[in-house]
């Protein structure tokens, strides 16, 4: 009889040792667990980037209208819904026009009268 070296703990699988095949197992559970995640989907990513876009211009629309947003504010939001990308530009048009002061009536109705000029 041939005498064999004892086995020691924690040697088995180890690559140096030239097992690969046991080093590369995945167990099963972990492969059945990694296959049940999730997997992010593009066109939910492109939501949440659109109504983090939405939440935003309503936060910069409320700090410009300011004591006019309550009563506008169900209409801007009925415009930030229909067309967002024509609302953040008339939005920053207002926001230069109260800075060159060239808003002489009300901010709604200058964001009103500049909403229809814009096409």
């Amino acid at each position: 009889m041939e005498a064999h070296p004892p086995e020691r703990k924690g040697d088995e699988g180890n690559p140096s040792e030239g097992n690969p095949s046991k080093a590369l197992r995945v167990p099963a559970s972990v492969a059945k667990a990694a296959s049940r995640m999730p997997q992010p989907r593009f066109q939910s990513e492109i939501a949440l980037k659109k109504e983090r876009n939405r939440n935003d211009l309503v936060c910069d629309a409320r700090d410009i209208f300011g004591s006019e947003w309550q009563k506008e504010s169900k209409r801007m939001c009925y415009l930030i819904q229909q067309r967002p990308e024509k609302f953040e530009s008339v939005l920053a048009d207002l926001r230069i026009a109260i800075v060159e002061g060239r808003v002489r009536t009300t901010k709604a109705k200058y964001f009103e009268d500049t909403w229809k000029r814009f096409p």
